[in-house]
């Protein structure tokens, strides 16, 4: 799967995988691969201007900020799906997250919405006449 990641997407992406339910050493080992597949390279730092403050914020030009492609293995899009549908049932999603779990988790069929539109019917209509009561 190739996606395009902005750097606010690639700093969320370790705190997603904090998400991770225990698991056998091969889903960790891809973790860890996926975490250096998108950490920022000295360059890009520089680059982007980026600046930790330390306390959680962290800034960068975002006019430079146009997206990096990464190409995502079947196994590092199920890893980054499941931490964040496990942040989703626990509730901790903000909007910081959504562009990722828009990303990579597929959206599910909304069981009150309408799989057809009555202008898609070529039946005839009726009309009907209400019933007083």
């Amino acid at each position: 799967m190739i996606q395009t990641l902005k750097i606010k997407d690639r700093i969320a992406i370790p705190l997603v995988l904090r998400f991770l339910k225990p698991g056998g050493y091969a889903k960790f080992r891809t973790a860890e691969e996926l975490r250096r597949k998108v950490e920022l390279s000295g360059e890009e730092l520089d680059y982007y201007e980026v600046n930790d403050q330390g306390n959680g914020v962290t800034y960068w030009n975002v006019r430079k900020d146009t997206g990096r492609e990464f190409d995502f293995s079947e196994r590092e899009v199920n890893v980054l799906k499941e931490g964040l549908e496990n942040m989703d049932k626990r509730k901790v999603l903000n909007w910081d997250f959504i562009p990722l779990y828009e990303a990579f988790v597929p959206a599910a069929a909304d069981p009150d919405e309408k799989t057809s539109h009555a202008s898609d019917k070529t039946s005839d209509v009726s009309e009907e006449i209400p019933k007083q009561i």
